[in-house]
């Protein structure tokens, strides 16, 4: 059997929110170190700076509203489905859910 169980899917999941969080706060750092520079002429015309500014804030809120999302479903797979007992333990052994 290599059915991923809750808790190791659970594990994973913060483990990978956890590593995704430190990537997102120096990927928002460092936009923030280097935009000013960015931002005189070393882009080109106003319009690629615009360009690539939106492009760059809609994949870091994309980014963020992904990590939000996986968050809640940690947290109600958490909250509420590791309270419930596995359907295969309880058929295994009756008594074991009382």
């Amino acid at each position: 059997m290599n059915a991923i169980r809750r808790r190791r899917f659970l594990c994973l999941l913060f483990g990978y929110l956890a590593f995704s969080c430190f990537g997102l706060y120096l990927l928002g750092f460092t936009a923030t170190l280097l935009a000013p520079g960015a931002g005189a002429a070393s882009i080109g015309t106003p319009t690629a700076r615009a360009i690539l500014s939106g492009l760059f804030l809609l994949l870091y809120n994309f980014w963020l509203c992904h990590m939000c999302v996986s968050t809640l479903v940690g947290l109600y797979y958490f909250t509420d489905r590791l309270q419930r007992p596995d359907a295969e333990r309880e058929a295994r052994n009756p008594t074991a859910a009382e």
